[in-house]
């Protein structure tokens, strides 16, 4: 009897409590990777306002691009020898703005410059750089 109502004693606290992972399996896990800001250049006047930001994680670079525009906006990106293309970035109204984080694969912090050239309809309305310091 009192091998029972132990038994039953701990169906009920696994149930209550639910399994948990011992801690040292946890130890280094609950940090989240948050991106940090290195470099940003605002867009102002002209068709297309906003702001562009480049990040860093333990992944690697990335973009960060709000931007207002009436009309779809595609961003050419050109950094470290490579090309990346986002096309249609477009504000759902004249005053809204667009958020699109992009990351940049094979880019590595190495004191390069980042181009950014805005087009709207393949016409270039607006230039941005941005540096990646040297580091890892």
């Amino acid at each position: 009897m009192i091998a029972g109502m132990l038994t039953a004693t701990a169906i009920v606290y696994e149930t209550l409590q639910g399994p948990t992972p011992g801690s040292r399996e946890t130890a280094g896990t609950m940090a989240a990777d948050v991106p940090i800001a290195v470099d940003s250049v605002a867009l102002e006047g002209g068709a297309i306002t906003g702001r562009a930001t480049l990040y860093r994680d333990k992944t690697g670079l990335g973009i960060g691009l709000d931007v207002s525009a009436a009309e779809p906006v595609d961003v050419l990106i050109a950094a470290g020898g490579q090309s990346f293309r986002i096309n249609g970035l477009s504000s759902p109204k004249p005053a809204g703005s667009t958020h699109q984080t992009v990351a940049l694969p094979g880019v590595r912090m190495q004191g390069q410059d980042i181009d950014l050239s805005f087009l709207i309809g393949e016409r270039t309305m607006d230039h941005a750089t941005l540096h990646a310091p040297s580091g890892p």
